[in-house]
């Protein structure tokens, strides 16, 4: 699972990823579907989700524009580079997200950040007026944490009993993971079992009951 909160506390267990463009996760209809939903009833949340994708359409063209240029960009690079990455994103790279006032911030990591990579970003179609953030880890950085959970989750005990949800959150900068009923000799017991990297976070997340979305 690798998400993003568009906005903090908001949209949280059933998140948006956007490097996966997954705003679909949400469940977000198209302006097609109008016809066929003014049948139905639509609830508080799905209005919350339409009405802010709504206020935040800018910042998501942006944000596609952004994924359209540095994909391409990457593909250029030789074969034997992008096998080794899990992700088709440049390293200086961190991640983008939709702050509270529903603007793009592009994250660039700390030790790539230069005026170049700034005006370089900017001069790119529609991200003339994206925010700039420099954090410490790259998209491939995150992916490799997310994964080192995947891998070991299928012979972890500790994980499948405590651990209610995982993913990469863009505007921390890190890998959240959900725990039931937080204490901090759980979080003590993932650190020593899992992994004590500072890139992990964790938060008071209970497993989600599907009926209630």
């Amino acid at each position: 699972m690798m998400f993003l909160r568009m906005k903090r506390n908001r949209c949280k267990i059933v998140s948006i990823f956007l490097v996966l463009l997954a705003l679909s996760s949400c469940d977000v209809k198209g302006h097609n579907d109008s016809s066929e939903r003014s049948s139905q009833k639509v609830s508080p949340i799905e209005q919350q989700i339409e009405l802010e994708v709504a206020m935040q359409q800018e910042a998501l063209e942006a944000y596609e524009a952004l994924v359209s240029a540095l994909q391409y960009s990457t593909r250029s690079e030789s074969q034997a580079v992008l096998a080794s990455l899990p992700s088709l994103f440049p390293e200086y790279f961190g991640g983008a997200y939709i702050n509270g006032a529903n603007q793009l911030v592009v994250q660039i990591v700390d030790r790539y950040y230069s005026d170049k990579q700034v005006t370089k970003i900017r001069s790119m179609k529609g991200l003339e007026k994206a925010q700039i953030e420099v954090v410490t880890y790259s998209c491939k950085e995150l992916e490799d944490a997310k994964l080192h959970i995947e891998k070991q989750w299928e012979n972890s005990s500790f994980l499948k009993d405590n651990v209610t949800m995982y993913g990469i959150d863009f505007e921390s900068n890190s890998v959240l993971v959900g725990i039931d009923n937080i204490k901090p000799e759980i979080v003590a017991q993932f650190k020593n079992e899992i992994s004590d990297s500072p890139i992990y976070t964790f938060e008071n997340i209970g497993y989600v009951i599907e009926d209630s979305l």
